[in-house]
Parts: structure tokens; sequence; C-alpha cells
């Protein structure tokens, strides 16, 4: 079979040609000598509220938890540091994912947009990559969350997005919280089963399901593609003995999706007990006087404006010195879970991997890791996702399989959206005519190092909970500028990535003609204003 690669005109005009045919002869020759059969198996699993700080790809010795399954991934594979996604939040970016297309309308999908996380695919859509492997002989399993279908938060979703401009009346003076729409962070420690080890029971059922049908599929003359979601809030845990009389000789693909590290920060002694606390760093916080109008919103709105922001069974008291103290171990504990609930879901892949192994499959399986969005994890006083800042918007992406030369680590920019034309170019299937791709396959990168015809941005947008106005962000080269409704509403932002990664230092006023030119190039990818506009209309 010919390793076909086909790259499709996009709505975006940052998307060039493929690279020529000597390179895609190239990639051809490599995957077929990599390669056991002529289509790989393919095992793509996401994860919830990751932050690609969360890994510690570059500075494992500062890490406070043993990742030694994702390391091990990290070191025959290819770790992308600068992956975006495009909304962060879960539906809106999950169909992002599966459909490879931006959220805005212009994208030409059947729902108006993905504004909030009551939007997202129509649930007859057909051409998820999922659905486009299937058509191509594939046998498909899609294990744990999916949730890029609209209508899967409705309630919720679309009143918290309603509220957004509502004028509520509120004050934080007198000890107010003023006007929220979450709880605040809250942790919990938990006795799980299997002493501890097992606390996020449905993710590991999850984890079984997928490894059975891995074993199930593992005498196949032909590839399999598992799509693995992962959950870790609820309560059931039930075991999988491996059948091994079931056996399939249609090529497979599988998706894995896990809730795990999801809000609330859930874990066990077990898994507490395996965090080096020295290690866990404390965020710097601005005064809520200092913050940007935006960033205060969604502060608030998240309920941690106020004194008792941190967890309810922690009040703190208006004494400035016990204050911080207080502020300073409810941060650590929090953090403390999340990297505890990381430390989990390793060992929660780690049975998928085992279960690769020892089927013989290993060397002709391409895998991919991700996540869905970030998570704030305390940071710029804040938890959860919605915003533009680099713990919300930018996620881990590991990928693995044939033909990648090992620990190699890829700094400039990529997008979620380029996963959908990437895990069809490794399933050697052209494109679907009518799917209107907004993505670039990474294959150039993942088999040569480089793509000399990719621009280096990436975009994100959001118009949901938890925020004021919508934003709208482009990241190109070592800038990221942020701007909010039509422009006018508010102060834009723009940061130096590469000397301020954690975003403390807002250069917008001081560089008005970088301002002006990222402004310029953003609207050649999004009408920003039209979209705020229309999500205005929308939310009313």
């Amino acid at each position: 079979m010919m390793f076909t690669l086909v790259l499709l005109a996009t709505l975006l005009p940052w998307t060039f040609a493929f690279p020529n045919q000597q390179f895609v002869s190239h990639v051809v020759e490599e995957v077929r000598r990599f390669s056991g059969n002529e289509k790989p198996n393919i095992l793509f699993v996401i994860d919830e509220s990751t932050d690609a700080k969360a890994y510690f790809v570059e500075n494992e010795e500062d890490a406070p938890m043993d990742l030694p399954n994702l390391r091990r991934l990290m070191r025959e594979g290819t770790s992308f540091m600068q992956h975006y996604v495009q909304a962060p939040v879960c539906c809106p970016s999950r169909a992002s994912t599966w459909s490879g297309r931006q959220v805005n309308p212009d994208t030409g999908l059947f729902v108006k947009g993905a504004y909030n996380n009551h939007e997202g695919l129509p649930a007859n859509y057909s051409n998820t990559f999922a659905e486009v492997l299937k058509r191509n002989g594939y046998n498909v399993g899609i294990f744990g969350k999916t949730d890029y279908e609209a209508g899967g938060h409705s309630l919720d979703a679309r009143v918290t997005a309603w509220t957004n401009k509502v004028n509520f009346p509120y004050s934080l003076s007198n000890g107010s919280v003023g006007f929220y729409t979450e709880g605040g962070p809250v942790y919990s420690t938990v006795h799980g089963s299997m002493a501890g080890r097992v606390t996020h029971e449905e993710d590991w059922a999850v984890a079984a399901e997928t490894s059975q049908f891995i074993w199930n599929n593992s005498r196949s003359d032909t590839p399999w593609l598992v799509l693995l979601g992962i959950y870790c809030l609820q309560t059931l845990f039930f075991h999988f003995d491996f059948d091994s009389t079931t056996v399939t000789t249609s090529a497979i693909s599988a998706y894995a999706g896990f809730v795990i590290v999801h809000p609330d920060y859930i874990s066990s002694e077990y898994w507490l007990d395996r965090i080096n606390t020295s290690k866990i760093t404390i965020p710097t916080w601005n005064s809520l006087n200092e913050m940007h109008p935006e960033d205060f919103g969604s502060t608030m709105r998240k309920h941690m404006a106020g004194s008792d922001c941190c967890n309810d069974t922690i009040r703190v008291s208006a004494n400035t010195s016990l204050h911080l103290k207080l502020l300073t171990y409810t941060n650590m504990l929090v953090r403390q879970h999340y990297y505890a609930m990381i430390a989990e879901y390793d060992a929660i892949i780690g049975d998928i991997l085992h279960t690769v192994e020892n089927t013989g499959q290993w060397n002709n399986t391409y895998m991919i890791f991700t996540a869905d969005h970030g998570d704030m994890n305390m940071e710029h006083r804040q938890y959860y996702k919605m915003v533009h800042f680099d713990p919300s918007s930018r996620v881990p992406l590991i990928i693995r399989g044939p033909g990648i030369p090992a620990g190699r680590i890829y700094s400039n920019l990529t997008s979620q959206v380029d996963l959908y034309p990437t895990i069809l170019d490794m399933a050697s299937v052209p494109y679907p005519k009518d799917a209107g791709l907004d993505g670039r396959s990474l294959m150039p990168i993942l088999l040569n190092g480089s793509d000399p015809g990719r621009q280096n941005i990436a975009l994100s947008q959001f118009h949901g909970t938890d925020i004021h106005l919508s934003w709208f962000m482009l990241r190109k080269d070592d800038w990221k500028y942020v701007v909010y409704g039509s422009g006018h509403e508010v102060p834009s932002r723009l940061y130096n990535m590469r000397t301020d990664p954690l975003e403390m230092n807002d250069l917008a006023s001081q560089l008005p003609l970088v301002v002006d030119a990222l402004d310029l190039e953003l609207r050649m990818h999004l009408d920003y204003p039209a979209i705020a506009e229309d999500a205005e209309r929308y939310n009313k």
C-alpha cells in the first residue's frame, strides 16, 4: 500500500502545501521500514485538565512525582513543548480535536460555533477522524470520555454563559466574595481501594476495557485504532479478565479519554505520600487591585476573590500574616493533590502500555498522549480552565511509534487541530475532501524533526463560562497576544513567553507597535470582532 499524504487547502492562511513528493517518499520508506504491517495500530489517549508543565519534560529533576510510563514515552518519541488547544474547555476543545477544525463559526460546521461547553459537533457529524478510519478498514475502539457532541453540558454551560454580561450587583467590601458561578478549588483525600492505589476507579476500568480490546485484536493481521478517554471522579470499579478467544481480523484504532486530572482535586494517601512536597512551587499572586479586569472577573466567578476562596474546610483569617500562611498551605495541598492525580494517571496508562508490549505490538503502534485543556492549578489566583493563560490553554503532547526517532523535543508551536491530519497520515488514509481541515500534519516533524513550510503560530479562543468578554489568543514565535470582545472594551495583553513564561509582565502598553502587528495578523485568521458579536447574540 502506498503511504499517501494529502493536504487540502484550508480556511487558515498559515496552512501551506505539504513538502515535496521526495519527502513524502521518504516518509513512506521510513514507516514501512519500522512498521510490522502496512497499516500501523494507533492508540490515542486524552486525559483532562493537564497543564503542559505538569510532565516536567525538560526538567525531570524538578518533578515532585515519578512518571515512569510517561517518561518512557518521552524517551522513545517526540515531546511537543508548545502545544495549544483551540478552546480551553471540554466540549469545544474535543469537538475541535475530533473534527480538525477551529471552534469559531468560520469553520462551516453544522453548529453555529462551539462557543461554550454546551456546543460541539452534531450527533450525525460523519467526518470525525474515527469515522474516516472506520470507512477505511480500521476497527475502532472508543473508551471513556469523548464529550465532543453538543448538548452534553447544556443547562450549566448555557446559564453561566448568559450571566457573563448580566449586571449583578456585587461588592468585595465587608468580606464579600462577589458574584461567583463555581465553588472554588476543593481538594479531598479519600481511601480508595487496593490499599489506596486505585482512587479514580472508573478510569482504571476504562483502561481495563481498552486493554481487553487490544488483547482481543492482538492476533489480527490488520492494525487497530484505540481512542481512550479517562474518567476520574466516579467510584465504580470492576475488573476485566482478558478474553483470548475473541479476535478480530480488521484494522484497529483505539481512543481512550480520561477525566483524571479534572477538579475536584481528589487523591489518596497512597499517591500523596509519593509526592515530594519540597519540590512543589507556590504561585505568586498579584493583588486583586492590580489585576486586569478580565482576570479579576474570572477569579471572582471561580470563588477565589474572598478570604475563604481556597477550600470549604479552611476559613482564612483576615489577619494578614495568618492569611498568607494559610493561603500558602492551601495552595500547597491543592497542588499536591493535583500532582498525585497525575501520578495515578501515569500508573493507569501503564496498564495499557503493558498490554501493547506483551501482545507484541509495541513496534507497530503509534501512541498519542495529550489533554483536552489544562488547569490553572492556583496560578494567577485561579483554578479550573477557560482562560488564555498557558496553564489553561497549553497541554502536553507526546507521540511515539514506527519511524519516530527517540528522545526528541520540539519547541515550536503546534495545535490540537494538527492531530486529525496526523492520525490520518499515520494510517495512510487520504483526508476527506469535505472535511475542510484547519490543521497541518505533524508527520514531517515526527519523522524528520522539522517542517519548513509550517508557520510558528497557534490560535485559541473562548466565549462561555467563568469569563466576562470573549477572548482570542494568538501565539506567534515568542509572543502571546490576547484581545477581548471587539478589542475596545478593555486593554489587550502582550507577553514575551521566552523571557516571561509565567505571564506576569504585560507588555502591551510598552510595545504598541508589536500589539498592532499581532492584532493585524490575528484578524487575518479570525474576524474576532464579528465572532465576539455573534457570541453575544448567542449567549442572550
